[in-house]
């Protein structure tokens, strides 16, 4: 695994996405990630 720039919103479809499949290997951080990146999302929205 690399570290990548994406969009926020593509960050966001995608950590949404992990957490509604629930994998075996899905790490409790996702959601604290997920949490500050609407938060982002909704400052920069105005």
């Amino acid at each position: 695994m690399s570290a990548k720039w994406i969009p926020l919103e593509e960050a966001l479809k995608h950590n949404r996405s992990v957490i509604a499949r629930q994998p075996a290997s899905m790490g409790l951080s996702i959601h604290r990630e997920t949490l500050v990146l609407e938060r982002v999302a909704s400052a920069l929205a105005g």
